[in-house]
């Protein structure tokens, strides 16, 4: 196994908990998109194939750092400055690729991995 395969196996992995998320919260309410900022967003690899395990539309927002962002706007809405302020979209991810074959088999060894006892 290469180095790149490892970081492939990861970022995967974090957009199928996303996935997973998505699923459960597809069950309480009506999802049609899924905005992302931090850091971890400037991967258009991990976006991408958040987008292909979710079946939704990912919107990269232009500011990537958002908590600081976000934090900048509550000050300037509580001292009057603004009403709504909201970042640009600076790249939309639509689904590309059906990985929901390699989604389930990744559900399934999760699931193995649950009764893995470490001593």
């Amino acid at each position: 196994m290469r180095r790149e395969d490892l970081v492939r196996a990861l970022l995967e992995a974090i957009a199928f908990r996303i996935a997973e998320i998505v699923e459960l919260m597809k069950k309480i309410e009506k999802v049609d998109s899924i905005r992302c900022d931090s850091e971890m967003s400037s991967n258009d690899f991990l976006l991408q194939r958040i987008a292909d395990a979710t079946g939704l539309r990912v919107r990269r927002s232009s500011i990537l750092s958002g908590s600081l962002f976000g934090s900048y706007l509550i000050a300037g809405r509580a001292i009057g400055k603004w009403k709504r302020v909201c970042a640009d979209i600076s790249k939309e991810f639509e689904p590309k690729e059906d990985v929901s074959k390699k989604f389930k088999g990744w559900k399934k060894l999760l699931e193995l991995t649950k009764g893995i006892k470490i001593e």
